[in-house]
Order: structure tokens, then C-alpha cells, then sequence
């Protein structure tokens, strides 16, 4: 489908033919569209952004089925209780616990260990009155692809205009201060396209 780009030969896929074929004829009839280069990696951290509604987990499983790969995102362990512990997991969630002495950050890096392993996190984006994303994220994603020696790849969501963008690929350095102002970076130039329609829509 048009709306739907290539997946890379690298991403970790589901193999489900029925929930691609449900997914993409959502993504059809809905007008959404997935648009950017995604990357051809077998590990990677996802940071969608902004977080602004409940339609967004929506949004995130329709997207890893309509592109039919193997994605995760975290849930609280106290939802992965019989019976519905396996529809969790089904829907690419995995647990972690913080009451645990190891941090999020310590039990999601334990799953980078596997052969793939792809981690999507939506992060605080909310726009403020000039367009710009707020510069106080969590640093939880870049902690957790740095201590699993991963990339970034940055996910804009527009809601209005129905696009989910993926940007470039980052590798985290030692500079996280440098590194977070490339990924601001590329939300503020698709925030600014974003009120540039707007105004031009009227």
C-alpha cells in the first residue's frame, strides 16, 4: 500500500499476514500515512513524540502491525496477570516493575541482549505556544539505547495531518547534551511544517 513505506530487510518481523492485512486497510481507510526512511536495523529505540492522547497506543499498534515487525513497548508487570497476560504481550507490551532494585532502564537494556529487539517510548512533546517541543524529556530512552549500545530514531506524530515521520538515525556519544539537540532538532523542523499548514489552511 502507498501509505504504507518498504520495511527494511533487518527489522525484526511478526510474520502475521491477518493483522498486516487489518492494519493497512486502517491505515487506508483512516487516511494515515507512515512516511520517512525507517531503519534498516535489527535493534533500535523509537521515540515518538508528542504524547498527547490515548489514541496514540492505538496509533503505535496499528503501526507495528501494518508494518508487520516484531516492536515492544512497556507496560506495568501488574498487567500481565492471567487471563489476559498474553494479550499484553501479543500486542508487543513487556513488563517492567519499579519496585524492583534494578531500574526500568536496568531491565529493558537486559532485553537488548536478544538477537533483535526493537523499543518504541513515547516521550513528553507537548508544544508550546512558539511550536517548540519542551526541552525537559525523561532522559529514560537515551539512557536506555546508550547502556545497550543501540541507535535513536525519532517518530513525529501529527495527529491533525494523520503522518507518523521517522526521522534519521542517532547513534548516542558521550555528548547526551549534543545528541538531544539533534533529535530536538528534527521535532522542531516537523512542528514547524506542521504550523506552517496550519496557517496556510487558515
Amino acid at each position: 500500500m502507498s501509505n504504507i513505506p518498504e520495511v527494511p530487510e533487518k527489522l525484526p518481523k511478526r510474520n502475521n499476514r491477518l493483522t498486516k492485512w487489518i492494519a493497512q486497510s486502517w491505515f487506508a481507510l483512516t487516511g494515515w500515512r507512515i512516511e520517512g526512511q525507517l531503519p534498516n536495523v535489527r535493534k533500535v529505540v523509537g521515540v515518538a513524540a508528542p504524547h498527547a492522547s490515548a489514541m496514540d497506543v492505538v496509533l503505535a499498534i496499528f503501526t507495528i502491525f501494518a508494518l508487520d515487525i516484531d516492536a515492544h513497548w512497556m507496560a506495568k508487570h501488574t498487567l500481565f496477570r492471567k487471563p489476559t497476560a498474553w494479550m499484553f504481550r501479543w500486542f508487543g507490551a513487556i513488563p517492567v516493575n519499579r519496585t524492583l532494585p534494578r531500574g526500568i532502564v536496568e531491565q529493558i537494556v537486559e532485553q537488548f541482549k536478544q538477537e533483535g529487539f526493537l523499543l518504541g517510548i513515547a516521550t513528553e512533546g507537548t508544544r508550546k505556544r512558539a511550536g517548540i517541543p519542551v526541552k525537559e524529556w525523561k532522559s529514560g530512552y537515551y539512557r536506555i539505547a546508550k547502556a545497550a549500545n543501540v541507535p535513536i530514531v525519532p517518530i513525529f506524530i501529527d495527529l491533525a495531518g494523520k503522518r507518523l515521520t521517522f526521522g534519521d538515525l542517532l547513534m548516542p556519544t558521550d555528548d547526551m547534551e549534543a545528541d538531544i539537540a539533534l533529535l530536538q532538532a528534527f521535532y522542531t523542523k516537523m512542528y514547524t511544517a506542521v504550523e506552517e499548514r496550519e496557517k496556510a489552511a487558515g
